[in-house]
Order: structure tokens, then sequence, then C-alpha cells
């Protein structure tokens, strides 16, 4: 079960970050498809240069400066990542009785532990905690509206609190029994089979 709950994540996000992709090619977002295009491929050609050098001499300060530029170009896209993560994993699960698309090819899915059926709001509240989105949310929040270098800092730490937070999700799943990872014990559910077996 674990690795069918691991590998059904692993599903959702690829569908997820394709679907977001797909999204940010659309008419209502060509200017920004464009403009990340365009520092893409100055990203590109810096870190190719970093790679086929030696001695990996390099200008950090190009380096991050384009990497910001890069990021800045991507709200639209990180925005629309966020929109269909919450989408994807809180409405579209419950909607579909605690099933993703992934968790239906793994048969697999998310029941409530003590109520006869899922609670909305626990289970949205239950995928922003599996899908780390606070974080990215604060991410996205400083890009918009800080600087360079505090955008700079609050990725670093961002960034380390969703290992961390993915980290304690996994351990827990694990190291427990019944499968409950911190996301199922905050929120009352369980990850089930939804193959029937024969007596």
């Amino acid at each position: 079960m674990k690795l069918k709950r691991i590998l059904a994540y692993i599903i959702d996000y690829i569908i997820v970050s394709l679907l977001a992709s797909f999204l940010f090619m659309t008419p209502p977002f060509q200017n920004s498809f464009k403009n990340y295009e365009r520092y893409y491929e100055e990203y590109k050609a810096i870190m190719v240069d970093v790679i086929s050098s030696d001695t990996f001499a390099y200008d950090e300060e190009i380096l991050i400066g384009v990497q910001y530029d890069l990021n800045r170009a991507s709200t639209s896209l990180l925005i629309l990542n966020i929109g269909t993560l919450f989408v994807y994993f809180g409405i579209f699960a419950f909607l579909c009785k605690g099933q993703t698309l992934g968790k239906k090819i793994l048969k697999i899915k998310v029941v409530s532990v003590k109520q006869k059926s899922l609670q909305p709001f626990l289970f949205i509240f239950r995928s922003i905690i599996v899908t780390n989105l606070i974080p990215e949310l604060v991410r996205l929040l400083f890009l918009i509206w800080a600087s360079k270098s505090t955008w700079i800092t609050a990725s670093f730490y961002t960034g380390y609190f969703s290992y961390f937070v993915y980290f304690i999700l996994l351990l827990t799943m694990i190291i427990r029994k019944d499968e409950r990872s911190l996301h199922d014990l905050l929120c009352d559910t369980q990850v089930i089979s939804t193959i029937v077996k024969e007596n």
C-alpha cells in the first residue's frame, strides 16, 4: 500500500504539472509564455557554459539574476500550478469520492476513519498539507512583492521547509502500522485499497 500511495502521488503530480504547463501555453498566457521562453534560453545558455567549463568558473551573481528573472517570468505558471494542485487534489478528489486519477489507476482511495463520508473542508485541508501549498504560496508572494535578495532568502527557507514536510509525511506513513501519514492523522482520513478480496 505504501508504494501504491507514493506511485499514485507521482502520477498525480505529473498530471497536474502537465495540465498547468498546457494551460500556460494557451492564448491568455501567451505573452508570459514567450517571456518565460526568452529567459529560459538565456538560463540554458549560461548553464551550458558552466557545465562545459573545466574550472566551473562562473559569475554567481549573473546566474542568480537569470534564475530570478526566469522565476519572475514564470509567475503565471506558478499561479496555475498552485491553483491546479488545489483543484485537483482538493476539489476533484473530493468529488470523485477520495480518488485522483493516480489513486484510481492503482486502485486505492481516501476514506474517513470515523465519519461515514469525507468532510469537504477536512479533505481540502488534507490536500493543502499533502501538496505543500503553503510554502509554494509564500514563495510566490515573495516573488511578486519582495526584492530579489529577499526572494532568494525566502526560496531557500521555503524549499527546505517543503523537504522537511515531505520527509515527515513520508516518515509517519512508513513507521505507522496503519500507514496513516501526518495529513491523514490531522484530517481523520485513511487510504485503503478498492480491490474487493474474495473469501
